[in-house]
């Protein structure tokens, strides 16, 4: 699975078919959050298919309701002076299928949708990337009005995270991205609102160094761990908090529990590696000893009332903060 999207009781995802065609190929599913009415909306290896011979790009993305999706196919030319873009949206029964077609330079490259926020006429957010034969320039955050299908390049310096996406606001209405100018070695956390285009500059720092970026349940705000520090930020206040640190060997886990007023994050102390539970002001309430080995690219996930840990290649696990009992998944 390359690449997936949930909202309201649907997922969709792109899935890898196979090798066809010197290339490989995705077909694009739909599935209740359930598990049910799982459904294949495009098929791109199939003759008959209307996608035939069409790669799609980058990301899927379903509407805030679950009731549409969208997506972007390219056809592979070996001869053009232009990179065309189709532009798919239809329900998720897969009726009501709509098309509209955007010509970009010929380098811009490897589109990646990042945002589907419903804004006055439907506006799209996707990510350019542009390589260069020895190296890689940073990408470029384009905004396209699916009405007149004018773009325009809101930043031309962002820079890549690896293997995470756009932080994107549940509520569609704001980005979180990493913008850095190479010339004076500046990088800057910004705050970018769909609605208005405008941004504001968040926090500036010689390498941003951002690890692991978790916005809220509600959209009301979000935590960052950058270099060895974490904070909170409050874009209604424009207020920023420092709440604890990282251990330089280790990629601390932080997500917020389903509450929205809580959150966790992974404490390591004296070579040992804690829990801990902060509340609404702020303050540790738990520190829960973890009684497992703990190695680099912690992941954890808030559940309501309880947390998920990827403490390393081969171990999950799952702790109860009412019954105060682990239990191992795998």
């Amino acid at each position: 699975m390359s690449s997936y999207s949930i909202a309201g009781d649907k997922i969709a995802f792109l899935a890898y078919e196979g090798r066809g065609r010197g290339r490989w190929y995705e077909d694009l599913w739909v599935v209740n959050t359930d598990g049910t009415g799982e459904k294949v909306l495009v098929e791109t290896n199939h003759p008959d298919s209307p996608f035939f011979n069409r790669e799609i790009w980058g990301n899927v993305r379903l509407s805030p309701d679950g009731g549409k999706v969208i997506f972007l196919t390219g056809i592979t030319e070996r001869k053009s002076d232009k990179n065309r873009i189709t532009v798919w949206r239809m329900n998720t029964d897969g009726k009501e299928i709509q098309k509209k077609t955007v010509d970009f330079p010929l380098n811009y490259s490897d589109f990646r949708l990042v945002a589907w926020p419903v804004y006055k006429g439907d506006l799209l957010f996707f990510v350019e990337d542009k390589s260069l034969r020895f190296g890689r320039i940073p990408d470029r955050l384009v905004w396209l009005d699916l009405e007149s299908l004018k773009y325009q390049v809101l930043f031309d310096d962002v820079k890549a995270v690896p293997n995470k996406d756009m932080y994107v606001c549940p509520k569609q209405n704001f980005i979180v991205l990493v913008t850095g100018d190479r010339s004076i070695n500046n990088d800057k956390l910004v705050l970018l609102d769909m609605k208005t285009l405008q941004h504001r500059v968040i926090f500036e720092a010689d390498k941003m160094k951002l690890w692991t970026l978790k916005w809220s349940p509600d959209g009301e705000k979000f935590l960052f761990s950058r270099a060895n520090e974490t904070y909170i930020y409050f874009p209604s206040d424009d207020k920023i908090e420092k709440v604890g640190r990282r251990n330089y060997g280790c990629e601390i886990g932080l997500d917020w529990l389903l509450d929205g007023k809580r959150f966790v994050f992974i404490n390591p102390v004296d070579g040992e590696y804690y829990l801990s539970v902060v509340g609404e002001d702020l303050k540790e309430k738990r520190k829960i000893k973890i009684p497992y080995p703990v190695e680099r690219q912690v992941h954890v996930w808030g559940l309501e009332n309880k947390v998920l840990f990827h403490l390393n290649r081969r171990l999950l696990v799952r702790f109860d903060l009412e019954t105060g009992k682990w239990k191992k998944i795998y």
